[in-house]
């Protein structure tokens, strides 16, 4: 089936690439929720991202790790999910905040046994994969339009969570940063992405291997 593009042109973050590389920067950062914890259970302050795409599935690989599943649309249309995990990416560097992704690089808070099982166990992954699914679906179906119940929607689905402190234009910004990276990808058939938490930063590199 062709692949159809739900994405481009959606967003005003959006703009067409050339060769080389761009950046995609929040206007605020914040400073994360990791600072009282050893490094090895802090989210990493800078990274590199490699995106392989056969057109079909994507293989993540972080700082030369392979990390997460061999990811394909799983869906009948071809609708780019595969780079999903982008969003993860950008929730980490303009957030300080992904279960999922401390879950790939083995970064859990398993020194506080309260946020091992909670903030950073099986629910929260649940509840940052919905999240990612939703953001989809509503770029899909509404562009860049009437964000604003589905901002609502999430922040009642992290209630009770340390993701609940978020206000809609973090959320919105990290939206933005997520769906930016991910189309490009797309597009691209892949690539680098280099991440800086400190300046809430992803830039997008043609991987020329």
């Amino acid at each position: 089936m062709r692949a159809v593009c739900y994405i481009r042109d959606r967003l005003e973050t959006l703009r067409k690439l050339g060769r080389g590389h761009r950046i995609v920067k929040a206007t605020t950062t914040l400073s994360g929720l990791d600072p009282a914890y050893a490094l090895s259970e802090q989210l990493p302050n800078a990274f590199t991202a490699k995106f392989v795409d056969d057109g079909r599935a994507v293989w993540l690989s972080i700082d030369g790790r392979a990390v997460g599943n061999r990811l394909t649309d799983a869906c009948r249309v071809r609708d780019g999910y595969r780079f999903h995990d982008a969003m993860h990416l950008a929730f980490a560097v303009q957030l300080g905040w992904s279960p999922v992704l401390r879950d790939m690089l083995g970064c859990k808070r398993r020194s506080d046994p309260e946020f091992d099982e909670c903030e950073d166990g099986g629910r929260a992954c649940m509840i940052e994969e919905s999240v990612c699914h939703l953001i989809h679906v509503h770029n899909r179906d509404f562009g860049n339009a009437a964000w604003d119940q589905t901002i609502d929607l999430i922040r009642r689905m992290v209630r009770g969570f340390e993701s609940e402190q978020f206000l809609a234009q973090h959320w919105i910004e990290s939206i933005k940063i997520g769906l930016s990276v991910q189309e490009e990808l797309r597009c691209g058939r892949g690539g680098l992405v280099h991440g800086d938490r400190s300046k809430g930063i992803l830039t997008v590199v043609k991987d020329e291997d």
